[in-house]
């Protein structure tokens, strides 16, 4: 398969919405949840992990960016 192929595909798709979240992130937020680390105290990991998605997604060309939901809190629990 050609990078161009995979660029280039012959119909339109955008990712909206989460992704999967690093380990890193997940590991700080069962901190949390532990009452090991304070919600104030994950803003900087999430800002991190959000940061890495974000340029990830500019390096594969991506037209349209999102930030993974990372600092959403699912309904179901973590992720």
């Amino acid at each position: 398969m050609s990078t161009k192929q995979h660029r280039q595909p012959p119909f339109r798709a955008e990712h909206i919405g989460s992704l999967r979240r690093p380990e890193f992130l997940l590991e700080k937020r069962r901190e949390v949840e532990a009452g090991k680390l304070s919600e104030q105290e994950l803003i900087p990991y999430e800002d991190k992990a959000i940061k890495e998605i974000v340029q990830t997604q500019l390096d594969l060309g991506f037209p349209a960016v999102t930030d993974g939901e990372f600092r959403r809190i699912s309904f179901w629990g973590m992720p």
